[in-house]
């Protein structure tokens, strides 16, 4: 006997079935239900969502031998019929191959024959948006007052080249691409099914290269199994799609953010040498930083395993939402170059060492503004455009050496650590996030770490602070020389030794009075003790 493949085999056969298209069924289900069917349909959306599939299941529920119902029993002989296509009730049609007005003809001529063994005769009609503009002219009539008994269904990956005038006659549904877990679910279900042995971060990366079709999923997923022989894994996959794995990605992050120029070009100089794809490099590194951004923005990653969501999280901690905004941007632009440019590679390697040095890079609000309060600098932003005949005769503008070296000399200053007789543990507290931001250069997770702990006081030679939870006082401490250093070199301070205390946490609770509502709102507090006075007078 014949393979049926997955995307046939397990083919949606109700509406219970029919993946994320619930705002679809939900109405059909209702419209059966309530002998309120119209006759003809127009099924929109991108391909592998099930347009056609609910188009079958529509015309089963209306020909079912059982009767009318929105859940056909799917074993009589009309409903086997219409689900192997060879219905004499149910016409499918290509509207690729049959797109001219005598084709439409064709049919106009047998809508006359009534339905040889089933209540309603079914056109459905696939890319319809194929149709010649007088093929469409040729159905306006048919479709605004059809026979008794026959219904169009009409199913569209491209819903804005079908005539205005034949979508306002039939009842448009909109199909969703249907989301990543949804596939993963799926798949799921008949890998269990189909006794395959398999694990959820494979299952993304098919879901992910299906890009929102459950058939083209399940196309995928059969050829997985035949090069995985039943047992699927998450580097057989890779190597299957030709995908870079995420800790490659991780790796060219920590080389960005720790500007470790060598490691960063050997990393992807191995990818190159690998035979990889370059576009395949650089939209897989984009995709990574999207994801880091998206978790600083606070959303959470749908298409991403739940064991993968920690890992995200940490090395997002490393970066700020606006350089990771720049590095998009800086690889968007260097797709563009690559489609002009004739050295690839080398466009490559010159925009990952901008992106290994963008945090040492002068923004131009900010250049400005040291030019500006530079030594001897004397000169008024004009009201005026500044073209050249509102210069005065004799210039006092600069010759650009001596511009460039004030901006270096003043840079210079501004990077100078500040000399401070006492370090308090506000003035440490309101400047911590800059003492984290140095730490995670020398280990981005011991960095993060430093935001769970609280400051409580400084002494001559001893920073004391507390920590609720073990792993981040061990690590802490393990970090602790480290930590005092960039603090000495930060402060000019003399701190030798770092105590952390581990306290539990514990519930508690704001105590409210007057008193501290008086501090944070006066105002508030006075209409409360008006009101107050009020009610005792009552």
């Amino acid at each position: 006997m014949s393979y049926t493949v997955l995307a046939r085999k397990y083919r949606p056969q109700t509406f219970e079935e029919v993946y994320a298209q619930d705002h679809i069924t939900r109405i059909l289900i209702n419209a059966i239900e309530m002998n309120r069917v119209a006759q003809a349909y127009l099924f929109a959306g991108p391909r592998g969502v099930g347009k056609t599939s609910m188009a079958r299941i529509l015309a089963k529920s209306l020909n079912c031998e059982v009767g009318t119902s929105a859940h056909p029993c799917n074993v009589c002989s009309n409903c086997i019929q219409i689900t192997n296509g060879t219905s004499q009730d149910v016409v499918e049609i290509d509207g690729a191959s049959n797109t001219s007005v005598d084709d439409v003809r064709d049919l106009q001529k047998d809508l006359i024959y009534m339905s040889a063994t089933s209540d309603y005769k079914i056109y459905i009609i696939d890319e319809v948006h194929m149709l010649s503009k007088s093929a469409f002219n040729a159905l306006l009539k048919t479709l605004e007052e059809p026979p008794e008994k026959v219904i169009f269904i009409f199913a569209t990956t491209e819903p804005h080249k079908v005539l205005p005038t034949i979508i306002s006659r039939c009842q448009r549904f909109d199909f969703k691409s249907i989301p990543v877990y949804d596939i993963v679910r799926r798949l799921k279900d008949i890998a269990e099914k189909e006794e395959i042995k398999t694990d959820e971060e494979s299952l993304y990366i098919i879901a992910q290269k299906a890009e929102g079709g459950m058939r083209d999923a399940l196309s995928l997923f059969d050829q997985v199994i035949s090069y995985c022989n039943d047992d699927i894994t998450y580097d057989k996959v890779q190597d299957i799609f030709g995908i870079l794995p995420y800790d490659l990605f991780i790796e060219i992050m920590r080389n960005i953010v720790t500007s470790s120029y060598k490691d960063l070009l050997i990393n992807f100089h191995g990818v190159v040498e690998a035979g990889k794809d370059l576009q395949e490099f650089l939209n897989g590194l984009m995709e990574f930083i999207r994801k880091l951004l998206l978790i600083k923005i606070g959303v959470k990653l749908t298409d991403v395993p739940e064991s993968m969501q920690d890992m995200f999280a940490k090395v997002a901690s490393a970066f700020a939402e606006n350089t990771l905004l720049y590095y998009i941007t800086m690889l968007m632009k260097l797709k563009e170059d690559i489609k002009s440019g004739s050295n690839s590679v080398m466009l490559t390697e010159i925009t990952l060492l901008k992106m290994s040095k963008a945090e040492d890079m002068i923004g131009v609000a900010e250049l400005v503004e040291k030019i500006d309060k530079a030594p001897g600098n004397d000169y008024q932003p004009q009201s005026k455009p500044m073209i050249p005949d509102y210069f005065p005769e004799k210039s006092n503008e600069m010759p650009s050496p001596v511009v460039r070296e004030i901006v270096e000399q003043t840079i210079n200053e501004s990077n100078q650590p500040q000399p401070q007789k006492v370090l308090s543990v506000e003035v440490l507290r309101k400047n911590w996030e800059d003492v984290i931001e140095v730490a995670k250069k020398k280990s981005f997770t011991v960095g993060s770490y430093l935001s769970d702990i609280k400051l409580t006081s400084i002494s001559a030679t001893v920073l004391e602070a507390t920590a609720d939870n073990k792993l981040v006082k061990q690590k802490i401490d393990e970090f602790g020389s480290e930590l005092l250093t960039i603090i000495n070199n930060k402060y000019n301070s003399d701190l030798k030794t770092l105590k952390i205390a581990l306290i539990e946490k514990k519930e508690t609770t704001q105590e409210f009075n007057m008193s501290t509502l008086k501090e944070k709102s006066p105002h508030l507090a006075e209409f409360i003790k008006k009101t107050n006075s009020v009610v005792k007078q009552a």
